[in-house]
């Protein structure tokens, strides 16, 4: 990030001469720190064989399998039989 841009923020923000010293401290430490995703393809959502059986044992409910970002690796919905089923009971 600029140091222009940095400037802006603390004028906008009305930060103090320490204040601003701070937000670019912090601006310079999360630089260092900055990493780059690593690429979410095909490989990432890849759903371990155990949970997939399960997955696939479950016919009568709703199911999501979800990683650590909420992505969703695999789903399938309540199947229709048995949603119609439920309504005529």
């Amino acid at each position: 990030m600029s140091e222009e841009v940095l400037q802006s923020i603390a004028k906008t923000l009305q930060l103090d001469e320490v204040e601003t010293a701070h937000l670019f401290d912090l601006v310079r430490a999360g630089a260092g720190n900055a990493r780059k995703k690593p690429a979410r393809g095909r490989a990432a959502r890849q759903v371990p064989e155990n949970v997939q059986a399960l997955m696939d044992a479950m016919i009568i409910a709703p199911a999501i399998v979800q990683d650590g970002h909420l992505d969703i690796g695999l789903a399938h919905h309540l199947p229709r039989r048995a949603a119609d089923s439920s309504a005529t009971s």
